[in-house]
C-alpha cells in the first residue's frame, strides 16, 4: 500500500455562513464583527450600510450568486483587508470552523469572490470566500453606483452625529 501526502497543506480558521443551501467559509482573521442587518440606515441605491455613523459598502452574497431575494432577516459581516472595510450580507451564521483549503480546478478559477473549497465535517462542500476580491468588488460597485447617480459618497459629519468640537473660550 502506498500513501501519497501533499507537500503543503493549508488549514485556516474560518467562520461558516450560509446563503440558501450553500455553505461558505470566511477567513476568521479578516472578519471584524457580525451583526443583524439594520433595517434602516441602508442605501440600496449605492449599496452602503450605515454602522455607527460610518457608511460602509456591502456585497449581498444572495445577489452575487444569483439567488432570489429573501424576506427573512439577514446578517452583515464586516470584513477587512489592509485599510479597506466592507460588509458581506449572509442568510445564516453557523460558527467557527477549521478548514483544509482545497484549490479550485481550472474550470472554476474565474469565479468571483471564491478562493477555494473545503469539505465540512458532515461531508458537504463549502466554498472559501476571497475577502480581498469581495472588498474590491464592493468598493468598485459603490463608486460606480454613486457616480451613476451623480451623488457624493454618503458620509456623516461629526456635527450630524451630535458630536460638536469644543470651542476655545
Amino acid at each position: 500500500m502506498r500513501l501519497c501526502l501533499p507537500l503543503t497543506l493549508a488549514i485556516i480558521d474560518g467562520f461558516h455562513v450560509e446563503v440558501e443551501n450553500c455553505s461558505l467559509v470566511l477567513p476568521l482573521g479578516m472578519m471584524s464583527e457580525c451583526m443583524d442587518m439594520p433595517t434602516d440606515n441602508v442605501s440600496t441605491e449605492t449599496r452602503q450600510v450605515n454602522l455607527r455613523g460610518e457608511w460602509i459598502p456591502y456585497i449581498n452574497l444572495r445577489e452575487l450568486f444569483g439567488f432570489a431575494p429573501s424576506s427573512k432577516p439577514e446578517y452583515v459581516i464586516l470584513i477587512q483587508f489592509g485599510q479597506a472595510t466592507a460588509g458581506i450580507i449572509v442568510a445564516r451564521l453557523v460558527g467557527d470552523i477549521q478548514a483544509v483549503i482545497k484549490p479550485l480546478g481550472n474550470l472554476f478559477r474565474s469565479l468571483r469572490g471564491i478562493s477555494g473549497s473545503t469539505i465540512m465535517g458532515n461531508g458537504r462542500l463549502a466554498l472559501i470566500l476571497d475577502v480581498p476580491q469581495l472588498i474590491q468588488l464592493a468598493l468598485k460597485r459603490e463608486t460606480r453606483l454613486v457616480n451613476q447617480r451623480g451623488q457624493k459618497l454618503t458620509r456623516i459629519s461629526p456635527a450630524q452625529q451630535g458630536i460638536h468640537p469644543s470651542r476655545p473660550e
